[in-house]
């Protein structure tokens, strides 16, 4: 999203999660707030948004932006549908300042054939023209001419004058007589086609016809045009030394690549002590399903290979739900009614995530993946659930690891009863 620019569009998604399905042709129940830059939460000037494609595109709606709604660097917008069982995810972005991604082609935008002032007509002016550097030309000229069997010299201004020495044609006449005049012409002849190489330049010249024109002008499509799909995924890698990677990365490790590599075979080597803590992810159906999908595997969930062996993997790593070694829970209502939940305009998030360190850590600016002492992620309720032993820290909750919404402060006290700091 451009910062500060006229009629842009933001997508949202609404899905009926009564019937798991995209909910379509509720555009007029739904209505949206934007908060600039962590300011207050304003409604929408376009109300309620327009259907994009019910068919080809169920469940996604566009609202119109004004130039004044993106004036800011963090866009957040959170939208509702009064109807029942509709969920719809806030879309938080940073916005881009137009000028700063245009790369610079003024040097580039104008005809290449402008680049030279000079016409073949002011080459061929110069009196001397030397030929150099052009590997075995010569040599090869050179062979060509002495291997014909006929050579004749012709034109050659005072080349017969300095043969013959000076003296009249018919005695010039009777020397070139003496000689073969067969490979005389020969020579001639070739002479003559090299010469006419030479008054003919223009066949040498490459052809730039496709390059004589404006850079500018090889695209239609202008940055609107980019920006005006409706959906645009931003991909991450994961942290192979964060505690999500450590845990997956030091239960599964390369037997994974190993059941891919013997077709799904050998499936004791993917699920083998894969369990971690105590409380286990029970996985529904569509989130099974989505996975699999993601996964390219199909096939009976209840087979030794392929699906059973994805859903056999994802029981086990369900136990990774609920990050964390310690003694005592710690989760959103933990030091009062909705303390930690995170929330944007009042409105709890789903998927935040919830990282716990030690305030010293914190408060010193340690917060690679190493210093985090428990993770976990909201459900649609903003709710959540760590395991902390005894101890002050600060809980901080981000979406994407990019927009933090809130820290936290708290100590945990050796009964596990959680205060604020």
């Amino acid at each position: 999203m451009y910062k500060n620019i006229d009629a842009q569009k933001v997508a949202i998604y609404a899905h009926d999660t009564a019937n798991d399905a995209p909910k379509t042709g509720d555009q007029a129940n739904i209505t949206a707030y934007i908060s600039k830059d962590g300011g207050g939460a304003s409604q929408t000037n376009d109300v309620n948004p327009t259907q994009l494609d019910a068919a080809n595109l169920p469940g996604v709606y566009v609202f119109d932006l004004l130039q004044e709604e993106t004036n800011c660097d963090l866009f957040v917008l959170v939208a509702q549908s009064v109807t029942a069982d509709v969920q719809i995810e806030a879309v938080i972005a940073y916005t881009l300042d137009q000028s700063s991604v245009k790369a610079d082609v003024s040097n580039l935008d104008t005809t290449v054939s402008s680049r030279s002032s000079h016409t073949a007509a002011n080459v061929w002016a110069v009196e001397a023209r030397t030929l150099t550097s052009f590997g075995t030309l010569v040599s090869d000229v050179a062979t060509a001419v002495w291997s014909a069997v006929s050579r004749t010299l012709s034109s050659f201004g005072t080349l017969v004058n300095d043969i013959t020495g000076g003296t009249t044609v018919a005695s010039a006449e009777s020397n070139i007589r003496g000689s073969d005049s067969d490979d005389l012409k020969d020579i001639s002849d070739q002479l003559d086609i090299a010469q006419a190489d030479l008054d003919n330049p223009d066949q040498y010249k490459a052809d730039v016809s496709n390059l004589d024109t404006t850079v500018s002008s090889r695209s239609s499509h202008t940055a609107a045009n980019v920006w005006s799909v409706a959906v645009r995924g931003l991909t991450e890698g994961v942290d192979a030394t964060s505690i999500e990677g450590k845990a997956l990365g030091a239960k599964v490790g390369d037997n994974f690549n190993t059941f891919f590599q013997n077709d799904g075979s050998d499936t004791s080597k993917v699920v083998d002590d894969v369990g971690i803590g105590t409380t286990a992810k029970d996985w529904t159906d569509s989130e099974r399903e989505q996975i699999r999908k993601s996964l390219g595997v199909t096939g009976d969930s209840s087979s030794t290979t392929g699906t059973g062996v994805v859903d056999q993997i994802l029981t086990e790593v369900g136990n990774l739900a609920t990050l964390g070694e310690g003694a005592f829970t710690v989760n959103q209502d933990s030091g009062g009614s909705g303390n930690l939940r995170p929330v944007i305009g009042g409105v709890a998030i789903n998927n935040m995530m919830i990282k716990a360190y030690l305030k010293s850590d914190y408060d010193a600016g340690n917060l690679t993946s190493g210093y985090i002492k428990a993770i976990a992620e909201t459900d649609v309720n903003g709710d959540f659930a760590i395991s902390l032993d005894p101890g002050d820290y600060t809980i901080q909750a981000s979406k994407q690891d990019v927009y933090v919404v809130n820290t936290k402060n708290i100590r945990v006290a050796a009964d596990g009863t959680v205060t604020n700091i």
